[in-house]
């Protein structure tokens, strides 16, 4: 299986949704030669997604700052959290759990749809 993602960050974002059946079919072919003249796997990614990861896994340095404070407090035995508050966030946390889990048992339980 060989897998191509040309996608850069410079191209167009404003036809992603549009489907060129020409360029569709051109895709297609290339994709059966290809897999006809190879037999082992190989995937080929473009820098995006790598970008995206890195993006989305760098701390701000004010969330760096926030947390270093929030542990020299804690290490100092200076850290307290009103219960009311620690309680009110165990209560929201479960019930977003929950909730995500029915979604995902509905989606789950949904028939596949036909593409």
């Amino acid at each position: 299986m060989r897998i191509d993602d040309s996608f850069s960050s410079s191209n167009d974002l404003r036809g992603l949704g549009q489907v060129d059946r020409t360029q569709d079919s051109q895709a297609q072919q290339k994709i059966r030669q290809q897999s006809s003249r190879t037999t082992e796997d190989s995937v080929s990614l473009s820098a995006l997604g790598s970008q995206v990861a890195q993006a989305i896994s760098d701390d701000s340095p004010e969330e760096i700052a926030a947390v270093d404070a929030a542990q020299e407090v804690f290490n100092a035995g200076n850290f307290s959290a009103p219960s009311s508050e620690v309680a009110e966030s165990l209560i929201t946390e479960s019930l977003i759990d929950t909730q995500v889990e029915q979604q995902l048992d509905q989606q789950s339980s949904a028939p596949a749809s036909p593409l």
